[in-house]
């Protein structure tokens, strides 16, 4: 989605069609975008907040997260803390799962800021917030009445995710725990802690993290954690197990971080994060975001700390779909498994998030079902409320308040993915697998829907599927080793520009892997007029990272001849021995014009300091692609 408070000055579009012997390009300038971005950056201060400092109130407080090196992050932080002594800056929280901080500050401290950032490492950025990513379909009379059926609704999320019964049944799921960072999960009756009834038994603690919000209230006063939860681990105990989570019997951990409007501040997030590993938790279900699709942000950092440490780490790809970019943070993030969501016809959603982040990573990883999704409705909570005016709610079969309720959403296609993996981890639980062993048995699993890589990543997930490729990865090497590269065709939306000889394009492909090992990467035969570039080319991956990333750049030369180009590259390990493979194909034609299109921004956006495109590059994408099937 574009980031808040984001204005284009000025857009210039100079088209000039020219008769040059059948020649043609499209090139975006973005020369003034790269001038504007280092200015900015060695500030050490995210431009959002610079221009909230620049601009806001003098006396206002701002919350803020300052990261420091990790490899010095000891003297750094004193450093920091000492220069604000007797400014306005706030101490709320020192973090272990990031080298950094939270806190507040006023803009009457700029230019401390600045000063301090001549001798010391740092990054402060605004505390962002984050909320749910539920989508509420509503028309001139409320909520659509389309929305569900209740005569038609039944489990078919299950079927379409590949879910096998037989194999559930077979497992011992109460060592799975798994932690949803959410509005909370519960209510409260007669001034005890209770659940709805699909949830008895599956809570395995419970704390609240979220600012503004008692400090002993757990309870889902919004709906949105309840509905994650049975999703996850209902048992169905209130419908005659007709709405029964992925993995029922899984130990959920309550974490609330978001309050009763559905929304709250990544610092909060982040301790959310930090105390599931300190917990000791196997997955955690983040259906939130929001933000900038930043790999690097605060929040973003945790996330790949947290799986280098073991934990799996599952979120929502965002609800601000269709156009590219509109991914959202963390699901940025290096490590994690994004989800976007599809419907009962396989289609994705027009709602659903995409791709590439900014780091020119192809995101979501995976998509699951995400509309209709039917699941427990949160007691004396606003959805509760608010689904049941327009008579939308469906009726539990046990005692009152253990209703049901249809909701849509990455939110919902999320716990999907979660459930999943913890049926997996349940499976090979003496095997203990690595977040990257979970996250390639999803990934190499999924069924392709034909769409691109930034819109579905690898395809629908589908359990036994996933489960059968880890089987024969146990037969060859006992789980001991594996490395898998993603996605598996370059180029991708919405860097498949290379249409005309002389274009070229550069993404990031990332290696999934367990157990260290050498590799490098192989492209016998390249044709006449590409060129092929892979950075690093060879590398030892560590056996914690999990997920490392390579730079692929595609160019063909202005006398390349126009045709089918296809390549293989493929990744091998030190034996010269293949591992994996991606498809490189693109076409070249003959053109016929030569179109110039031209863009430029001012300092109050804050697109040109982090993306690898401009502005114009995202909203023009299409037009670019239009233009080129033209010739």
């Amino acid at each position: 989605m574009h980031p808040p408070n984001v204005k284009t000055k000025a857009l210039l579009l100079l088209l000039c069609v020219l008769a040059m012997n059948g020649s043609a390009m499209v090139v975006p300038s973005l020369a003034r975008d790269a001038a504007q971005a280092k200015s900015v950056g060695s500030l050490h201060i995210d431009p959002g907040l610079l221009k909230a400092m620049e601009g806001g109130n003098a006396d206002k407080a701002i919350p803020v997260i300052v990261t420091f090196n990790e490899r010095t992050i000891v003297a750094d932080r004193h450093a920091f803390l000492h220069a604000m002594e007797g400014s306005s800056f706030v101490l709320k929280h020192t973090y272990s799962i990031i080298p950094g901080i939270s806190g507040s500050i006023r803009s009457s401290d700029l230019g401390t800021l600045k000063a301090l950032s001549a001798h010391v490492s740092f990054r402060v950025c605004e505390n962002t917030n984050y909320s749910i990513q539920m989508v509420t379909r509503t028309s001139s009379t409320g909520i659509e009445a389309s929305h569900i059926e209740a005569s038609q609704a039944t489990s078919w999320w299950l079927d379409l995710i590949g879910r096998n019964q037989t194999i559930v049944q077979s497992l011992n799921l109460s060592t799975i725990k798994v932690g949803v960072l959410d509005t909370g999960i519960g209510f409260k009756r007669n001034g005890e802690y209770a659940v709805h009834a699909d949830l008895a038994g599956s809570i395995g603690g419970s704390v609240n993290l979220a600012t503004g919000t008692a400090l002993g209230d757990v309870y889902d006063n919004y709906g949105h954690g309840t509905h994650v939860a049975g999703i996850i681990a209902g048992s169905g105990a209130s419908s005659s197990n007709k709405y029964v989570g992925v993995a029922p019997g899984v130990k959920i951990y309550n974490i609330k971080v978001l309050n009763e409007t559905g929304s709250g501040f990544e610092d909060d997030i982040i301790k959310g994060i930090e105390y599931a590993v300190n917990e000791s938790l196997d997955i955690i279900n983040l259906s939130l975001g929001g933000g900038n699709p930043d790999p690097l942000d605060p929040e973003s950092m945790a996330v790949k700390n947290a799986t280098a440490q073991g934990l799996l780490v599952v979120i929502a790809n965002g609800n601000d779909g269709s156009g590219y970019f509109t991914v959202s943070s963390p699901a940025a993030a290096d490590g994690c498994i994004a989800v976007g969501a599809i419907d009962q016809l396989k289609d994705v959603t027009s709602f659903s998030s995409r791709g590439p982040s900014m780091g020119r990573i192809f995101k979501p990883d995976v998509v699951a079902p995400g509309e209709n999704i039917v699941a427990a409705l949160g007691n004396n909570s606003f959805l509760q409320k608010y689904y049941g005016y327009f008579k939308l709610t469906l009726s539990g079969t046990t005692n009152a308040n253990n209703d049901y309720v249809a909701l849509d959403g990455t939110s919902m296609a999320t716990p999907m993915v979660a459930g999943a993996a913890a049926l997996i981890l349940a499976k090979y639980r003496p095997y203990h697998l690595a977040p990257a062993l979970v996250a390639a048995s999803l990934l190499e699993s999924a069924v392709d829907l034909g769409y691109d890589a930034s819109t579905q990543g690898m395809g629908l997930i589908n359990v036994t599927r996933a489960l059968s490729f880890l089987e024969s990865i146990k037969a060859s090497n006992n789980l001991t080793s594996l490395a898998r590269i993603y996605p598996k065709k370059l180029p991708y939306a919405p860097y498949d520009v290379i249409s005309f000889p002389g274009q070229e394009s550069t993404m990031m492909v990332k290696v999934l892997h367990h157990g260290a090992q050498s590799i490098h990467f192989d492209a016998s035969a390249i044709p006449a007029g590409m060129q092929l570039a892979i950075s690093p080319n060879t590398t030892t991956l560590n056996s914690a990272a999990g997920a490392t990333f390579f730079n692929v750049s595609i160019s063909t030369s202005f006398d390349a001849m126009p045709g089918n180009y296809s390549v293989d590259l493929v990744l091998k390990n030190a034996s010269d021995a293949a591992l994996d493979a991606i498809e490189i194909r693109f076409t070249l034609r003959v053109p016929r014009l030569r179109a110039y299109l031209d863009t430029y921004h001012s300092l109050e956006d804050m697109f040109p300091h982090g993306f690898p495109l401009a502005r114009f590059a995202m909203d023009y994408y299409p037009y670019i692609k239009h233009l080129a099937s033209e010739g």
